[in-house]
């Protein structure tokens, strides 16, 4: 009857199953969750699960090679401001546009049910859970309307401004912040993506903001930036399941983190608690849904049926990324030889400095690219959105710092990133 109530009247046989079995795994979860914390009940305030040894060495410092700073605090902080009050004005001009066809899916199969029914939905890959619940609550508020429903994406589309700024700041100095926020503001995919009724801008804020929250945590070993991590990372999944792929690309960049270190002493293993911590809420977050997602990706979906479709090929995706630009196909191309060269130095540049956060930067959409592609599924530019942070980060320090090399070859001015 609970299970009735939570989903609906509307609950065939094949969907009670689904949801029982759901039921099941989470009531098991909560069991296990009880024992956990009955064992750190019985754990000591001095511990060293609640303590951290005043002799832990930072796994990540920001290079030194820079600028920490760009006007001071008393300017910075004025021209973030404004730098978001410019992104809300302009993802608020024409919110209120026709929906698109996703978004009328969204709205139509997910939505407009009732908030029990979108959180123990999984009948479609459609389904961006966390959106459709924000959604939903927006909706209840405001009423259905476009500007509604597209609200949350708005929020976390300025929101993800914000996040840029700050892993900028922390990685680069305020410089090279200021330049992405703005990079950003006017950025019409960016724009685009944030009157989107997806969970697109959701799954951007939480793949910048939970590598802020990484490097935070390996700089300083706190359990506060570890936690806040693992709750980021399950969020961003339960928003759009790729976010799977950015904890694949942490849990590699600690992995190799900690190998170098040779060690797992001074607080350094709770790096690794804190990848095993987002595992064990994004299950919470999913298990009533759990016994669908298993059914669903274990049929064959779109792109990997019998029949050949070119959206399963990489070359698609590049010539499809070209069109979305407004760029031709042989201009693309040859664009595209000329930017992998440049960006192939590029990256050796920045690896030399800071080969971290290259890795935190890259490995999220090259995992996600290879396992679709081997798993013959199709390869939509828009999954690999998350990555547009990372890309201006790391576009604004290229310009920076080549234009610091000329001025130093023309009027002899020494170069900050050199």
């Amino acid at each position: 009857d609970q299970l009735v109530m939570l989903a609906g009247t509307q609950i065939t046989a094949e969907r009670f199953d689904s949801l029982f079995k759901g039921a099941l795994i989470l009531k098991s979860l909560l069991v296990v969750d009880g024992v956990i914390l009955l064992f750190l009940g019985t754990r000591s305030p001095d511990s060293p699960v609640t303590s951290l040894s005043p002799g832990y060495t930072p796994l990540w410092i920001p290079s030194q090679q820079q600028s920490r700073q760009w006007g001071g605090p008393e300017l910075y902080w004025p021209v973030m401001v404004l730098i978001l009050i410019a992104a809300a004005v302009l993802r608020v001009i024409l919110l209120n546009n026709d929906l698109w066809i996703d978004e009328v899916f969204t709205l139509v199969d997910f939505v407009r049910l009732p908030m029990g029914q979108i959180i123990t939905d999984y009948s479609s890959d459609n389904q961006h859970i966390l959106f459709s619940v924000l959604a939903r609550l927006s909706i209840s508020v405001f009423g259905e309307s476009a500007w509604a429903l597209r609200l949350p994406a708005v929020i976390f589309g300025i929101a993800s401004i914000w996040a840029a700024m700050r892993l900028a700041t922390l990685v680069y100095g305020n410089r090279v912040a200021v330049y992405t926020g703005i990079l950003l503001v006017l950025s019409y995919h960016h724009i685009w993506f944030s009157q989107n009724a997806r969970g697109y801008t959701l799954l951007l804020f939480g793949t910048i903001f939970s590598t802020c929250l990484l490097l935070r945590g390996l700089q300083s070993g706190k359990w506060r930036y570890w936690t806040a991590y693992a709750l980021v990372i399950a969020l961003s999944a339960w928003a759009h399941l790729t976010a799977v792929f950015v904890a694949i690309a942490h849990g590699v960049v600690i992995v190799v983190v900690l190998l170098k270190q040779g060690r797992l002493d001074h607080g350094r293993w709770r790096a690794v608690a804190a990848l095993v911590l987002s595992a064990w809420f994004t299950l919470h977050l999913y298990a009533l849904v759990l016994p669908q997602m298993i059914e669903f990706f274990t049929r064959p979906g779109a792109g990997t049926g019998i029949l050949s479709t070119e959206w399963r090929s990489p070359l698609w995706l590049l010539n499809e990324t070209f069109r979305s630009l407004g760029v031709s196909t042989a201009f693309g191309w040859i664009g595209m030889t000329a930017v992998s060269l440049g960006a192939a130095l590029c990256l050796y540049w920045y690896a030399k400095r800071d080969w971290v956060f290259v890795m935190l930067a890259i490995l999220p959409g090259l995992l996600l690219g290879l396992t679709m592609y081997s798993l013959g599924r199709n390869l939509w530019p828009r999954m690999f959105f998350n990555e547009s942070g990372f890309v201006i980060i790391l576009v604004v320090v290229a310009a920076i710092a080549f234009g610091n090399y000329l001025g130093r070859l023309l009027f002899k001015e020494k170069s900050w990133l050199l």
